[in-house]
């Protein structure tokens, strides 16, 4: 019996939801403390990926205002059946004092959820974001913009 010189492990592919084509990226607000964004993959006839997505804007805390967290979660789906093996969000760039990321996990699944802790009134700010992974066993990143606005109420 011939010996194994090298075993892979190949994770299964992440199916994304089909849209229809031309569906634009969105953000809905379900409430103060989440947020659901749906980014569109899409593949060209090279086999490239490509992404829209849109700018995200977040409310932190104002003047007098208690500490809060917003959670984001992103669903990523396609509009030509664009397939990924897997992908991670990483923020870029370093955020305010009292701005608090909490790292997830890479994901498995066609959504994926960032939350940002606000310990103190926030600045007027924005940073970047990527969306990494592979498809079809070559990387891919896309670097998409969130922006935190202070709440105006109660200030």
């Amino acid at each position: 019996m011939p010996a194994i010189l090298e075993q892979t492990t190949v994770e299964p592919m992440i199916m994304l939801p089909i849209v229809a084509t031309g569906t634009p990226p969105s953000v809905d607000y379900d409430s103060l403390n989440q947020v659901t964004a749906k980014v569109i993959v899409s593949t060209s006839a090279s086999g490239d990926l490509s992404f829209r997505s849109p700018t995200i804007a977040l409310l932190g805390p104002g003047p007098g205002q208690s500490p809060w967290g917003v959670t984001v979660l992103w669903n990523l789906v396609t509009d030509n059946s664009a397939e990924i093996d897997s992908f991670e969000m990483s923020i870029l760039g370093t955020l305010p004092l009292g701005v608090t990321h909490v790292p997830e996990t890479p994901s498995q699944s066609s959504q994926f959820q960032q939350t940002f802790e606000f310990d103190e009134t926030v600045p007027l700010f924005s940073f970047r974001y990527r969306i990494s992974g592979f498809s079809g066993g070559q990387p891919f990143c896309h670097d998409p913009t969130i922006v935190v606005t202070p709440d105006p109420i109660d200030s």
